[in-house]
């Protein structure tokens, strides 16, 4: 049954920063509103999904010379809900958001995963899909499918100086058993709160955040200057799984990228506090590039100097079959500023194909060498959708249970429905800003967050820069 979901509406005051009208954000009381339910207590006719009433908003100003500009914004949370039980069948415990920046919309579904069945319950935490982006500069244009499903694959923490102190984070996770509730502390003042369909007895676990990320663009020249700054929602909730706290989150820009990334906070193993650790995550991304199928993968390189040329200055940038076209796996290579690209059957507007690349946030790459560690070897991981990806989280088992027979099939990455698995790490080496103020005692307290994950960024889905395809400013 779809319950309440809370949220808090904003009144909007405007702030004065370098001479320019900024916007702020000042939040109000809360408001509690019934996802069933209009305002006038009739129901949302499925039809009307796309137009129901904000839940939050957003006020900016521009202003503009004959020496500089400033490209308006749109209201950073121009956030509405959608009808769950339409968008989001695929996980029951879910929320269907509406995000609507200036150019593009976003349609989310977020939910808590589910696997198994009652009796035998398994979760991965949070997840979203599926995710659908359509362009609202261009009138009629059609909503275009980026993700089917994506989420946590495996959490998994190794210690460096015990041997059998190697915790898999996600092996004893039920449906509900890693859920937090989440307040207005935790929202901040850009924040709202979100309450799945089916806890409405619990409480909100998801945060809505609204965030200017800085400068998105800019150009500038002596009698001309113009700056666009970027937005993004960001929907965050956190894996409770002992000691630690994991902040999974997912953002979503105004330019047509996806973040995800993990946070790991809490507090250090009381057991062994000063002990180097990692943190690792394996992600699934089921990726559905204007549908299921039609996907073909690929591995984009920046080789210096080119092996081709005879001169150490020139340099060559390689756009190939991942793994020759087949199923398998690859290691991330930071001197090639290597991605993973996956290109659509259909092109744009320039004959370019539609594409979508992960492109890795991290500070290093974990290996590890015990057993059925095998996954963390590579760090780009894709195989064809097929019956491994229907049931490889039913019942929890290592990463290399699933992915090693998956790969083995060795299936086209062609023109296919595509799952891209990616790995990514964060290292801890315990400081002493781990520690608690107390001068008595300075023992270890709460851990700052150690982010790592990716973005998803789009590669020629486009047909020009999607913040507004500014011209060039000067002569």
């Amino acid at each position: 049954m779809l319950r309440s979901t809370t949220h808090y509406l904003p009144t909007i005051p405007l702030v004065l920063v370098v001479c320019l009208l900024w916007p702020a954000l000042a939040w109000g009381t809360s408001h509690s509103l019934d996802l069933n339910q209009k305002p006038d207590g009739g129901p949302y006719p499925p039809i009307l999904a796309d137009a129901l009433v904000p839940l939050l908003g957003f006020a900016s100003e521009g202003s503009e010379t004959a020496a500089k500009s400033v490209i308006p914004a749109a209201p950073i949370c121009a956030l509405a809900q959608c009808d769950a039980k339409v968008y989001c069948s695929r996980q029951p415990n879910s929320a269907c958001l509406l995000q609507t920046f200036k150019e593009i919309q976003w349609r989310i579904c977020i939910h808590a995963t589910r696997f198994g069945t009652a009796s035998q319950q398994h979760s991965k935490g949070l997840g979203i899909g599926p995710v659908y982006m359509r362009n609202m500069v261009e009138t009629g244009a059609p909503w275009r499918k980026i993700l089917h499903e994506a989420s946590l694959a495996e959490l998994f923490t190794p210690y460096h100086e015990r041997v059998g102190a190697r915790y898999y984070d996600t092996q004893y996770l039920t449906w509900d058993s890693w859920q937090r509730t989440v307040t207005q502390d935790d929202a901040g003042r850009e924040g709202a709160l979100v309450t799945l369909a089916e806890d409405g007895d619990f409480g909100p676990t998801v945060v809505a955040e609204c965030r200017d990320r800085g400068p998105a663009w800019l150009c500038k020249e002596d009698f001309e200057a113009t700056i666009r700054r970027g937005q993004e929602l960001a929907l965050w909730g956190i894996l409770e799984t002992g000691n630690y706290d994991f902040i999974t989150e997912y953002a979503f820009l105004d330019d047509g990228t996806i973040r995800m990334r993990v946070g790991a906070t809490g507090y250090n193993d009381p057991h062994s506090p000063d002990e180097a650790h990692s943190h690792d995550a394996l992600w699934r991304i089921d990726i559905d590039l204007d549908g299921a199928r039609g996907d073909t993968a690929y591995l984009v390189r920046h080789v210096e100097p080119d092996p081709a040329s005879p001169s150490p200055l020139l340099a060559v940038d390689e756009h190939v079959l991942f793994n020759g076209g087949i199923e398998g796996a690859a290691a991330w290579d930071p001197l090639a500023f290597a991605s993973l690209l996956v290109e659509d059957q259909g092109v744009n507007a320039l004959g370019n194909h539609r594409g979508y690349e992960i492109e890795p946030l991290r500070s290093g790459s974990a290996r590890h060498f015990g057993g059925n560690e095998v996954w963390t070897t590579k760090d780009f991981w894709v195989t064809r959708y097929s019956r491994i990806s229907t049931t490889w989280a039913d019942n929890w088992s290592p990463p290399d249970t699933y992915l090693l027979p998956d790969i083995a099939e060795k299936q086209s990455l062609q023109n296919n429905d595509l799952v891209l698995w990616y790995f990514a790490s964060a290292h801890h080496d315990p400081t002493d800003e781990d520690r608690e103020n107390d001068p008595g005692v300075f023992g270890y307290g709460v851990t700052r967050t150690h982010w790592f994950g990716f973005e998803l960024a789009p590669h020629d889905f486009f047909d020009y820069n999607p913040l507004g395809g500014p011209k060039r400013c000067g002569p």
